[in-house]
């Protein structure tokens, strides 16, 4: 169980244990909430969500910034979503609210896979040696090298 806290500062150790927390509340939160309106169970998790947010950004948990960076995108993507969500309440605006659920999940997708890129660029060389072999191999421009990043 060690790999789970490899990547949090000493002084962060139990963040590990505060995001299983979270993710209890919200399951908490939307079950046992069910008779409320679709309202108040989703004033309570935005309400989280910012609370998140915010102790997630001002501890930094995590000794890379690379990863603190995913995981304030993804929480920000978990508050636009909530957001969107009570614009779905109202019938009028349901497509509009789908709409930035889905934008923010694809940026986040983006953001995610080129962080990951680079994450995997800057601790395995073997996974660099790789893909500059391909590079080799197959015809890449120069600017977008690997070599070059």
């Amino acid at each position: 169980m060690a790999f789970l806290f490899l990547d949090y500062k000493h002084s962060h150790i139990y963040w590990n244990i505060f995001r299983v927390l979270k993710n209890i509340i919200v399951i908490i939160v939307t079950n046992l909430m069910w008779q409320q309106s679709k309202m108040s169970q989703g004033v309570v998790l935005l309400m989280f969500s910012n609370f998140t947010y915010l102790a997630t950004n001002r501890g930094r948990p995590y000794t890379e910034e690379l990863l603190n960076s995913l995981e304030l995108t993804s929480l920000v993507v978990t508050i636009i979503t909530s957001a969107a969500g009570f614009l779905s309440i109202n019938s009028r605006f349901k497509e509009l609210a789908m709409a930035i659920i889905l934008f923010a999940n694809l940026i986040f997708m983006v953001v995610g896979l080129k962080n990951g890129h680079k994450g995997l660029m800057k601790h395995n060389s073997n996974y660099v040696r790789i893909v500059n072999r391909v590079g080799s191999i197959v015809p890449i421009k120069k600017e977008t090298s690997i070599k070059n990043l």
